[in-house]
């Protein structure tokens, strides 16, 4: 007879009313300046969220396009013919619960949720990083994170970003702690709303942990072919809109696409200079990931270095994978957060005054016309700018002297 090691319900019990314990206690162990740091955070990501919901009267457009999508495959028509949704066809049924609320509670609800789930991502990388995400660092980073352009424009126009990056930093937490099938749910959730994850599947390959693999690539794979099966207009994904993917989205968006590409174009450069300078990053990219991933551990932390190393990797394939597509928004920045918390780890990359200072770019708010893809003047280039420098910064404290780096200034276990 097998042995039923499965924990009873009074063990389960146990187990939350100590966790519950422990979570009181870290919350009164932090001094008074950090609680009340946190509920300034928290006030702030709630009046980020009505501020969004308010500016936009309602109508986000990124949301807006997945709600019109939604009608059309629901009443049996073809989702695709809406120009602008171009997510697979998986999103539809993630999706399908909000239809039977209104637009607007629909949206709301979405922002609300969004705004939570940018909340936890960066709780959750913070975690990955080994970095004590209740102390100073998380009060810190959610300060700062309602700051930047890419978490506005992402609860501004209704889009998706917000689960994929919440999606990346969970996956991120299993993986680095061997649980392999929760990273494949999770990366494969994130592609079935938008696959722009991909380089995260180095992880899984690497370790050899071909289960985790199968189920990342099966959940959209899956869901994608039942949600044609359910509507055999679905199938628009793969005969039209990928390819209009692959040529760089639509042309009344170009001034928003900040690619290489989009901005070589922007500001005027021939097509060849874009074309040379995105095979030169995409190179220079590759090789700073290869070169990262094979770096000794320099640290008596084994553990934590093997964290740095991979969030620090998959971070390095990101901005190649930003920089070098087709098609790049503002907004996916915000998939470089759990690269970005790192800076609270001693001895991070991201910590060379290049990648600072490109970091500090990101977070900067851009004015209100990068939301509506018109940007102006030297907003044209900053969002590239700011991931090239932050390449170059990493480049830099990788092959040089590791005094480059800035000293420390948030401990990995400090804060109050």
């Amino acid at each position: 007879m097998a042995l039923d090691v499965r924990p009873s319900r009074a063990e389960d019990g146990e187990r939350l009313a100590r966790a519950r314990g422990a979570a009181a206690r870290r919350w009164l162990q932090t001094s008074p300046l950090v609680r009340m740091l946190w509920l300034v955070a928290a006030a702030q990501f709630a009046f980020l969220a009505y501020s969004a919901y308010d500016a936009y009267d309602a109508r986000a457009w990124d949301f807006w396009w997945i709600d019109l999508a939604l009608d059309g495959y629901l009443a049996g028509g073809d989702p695709y013919d809406v120009y602008m949704y171009v997510n697979p066809p998986a999103t539809l049924l993630l999706f399908a619960p909000l239809s039977a609320l209104s637009f607007g509670m629909a949206h709301a609800v979405f922002l609300a949720a969004s705004a939570a789930c940018i909340a936890a991502a960066a709780l959750l990388s913070l975690h990955a990083a080994r970095v004590r995400w209740w102390g100073l660092a998380g009060a810190v980073a959610l300060l700062l994170l309602a700051h930047p352009s890419a978490v506005r424009s992402t609860l501004g126009l209704g889009n998706v970003n917000s689960l994929i990056v919440l999606c990346e930093a969970a996956a991120l937490v299993a993986m680095l702690g061997s649980r392999w099938v929760l990273g494949g749910i999770a990366l494969g959730l994130s592609f079935a709303v938008k696959p722009i994850l991909v380089p995260l599947l180095v992880v899984p390959l690497a370790a050899r942990r071909w289960g985790s693999v199968a189920l990342a690539v099966a959940i959209p794979v899956a869901l994608s072919l039942l949600a044609i099966a359910l509507n055999a207009g679905a199938i628009g994904f793969v005969t039209d809109k990928l390819s209009f993917l692959l040529s760089g989205n639509a042309d009344v968006l170009q001034n928003g696409n900040v690619s290489i590409l989009g901005t070589a174009e922007n500001v005027g450069l021939p097509r060849a200079a874009g074309e040379v300078l995105r095979l030169a990053t995409l190179v220079v990219a590759l090789w700073l990931a290869w070169t990262r991933w094979r770096a000794p551990a320099d640290g008596a932390d084994g553990d934590a270095d093997r964290r740095l190393r991979v969030i620090e990797t998959t971070g390095l394939l990101l901005l190649a994978t930003l920089l070098c597509f087709s098609f790049s928004w503002l907004y996916y920045g915000l998939y470089l957060l759990p690269l970005a918390v790192t800076v609270a780890r001693p001895g991070a990359l991201l910590r060379h005054p290049v990648a600072l200072a490109g970091l500090a770019l990101m977070i900067v708010p851009f004015g209100d016309r990068m939301q509506e893809f018109e940007p102006q003047g030297f907003e044209i280039v900053r969002p590239a700018l700011s991931w090239l420098l932050i390449l170059a910064g990493m480049g830099l404290a990788l092959r040089g002297p590791a005094a480059l780096r800035v000293p420390r200034a948030l401990s990995a276990r400090g804060g109050a």
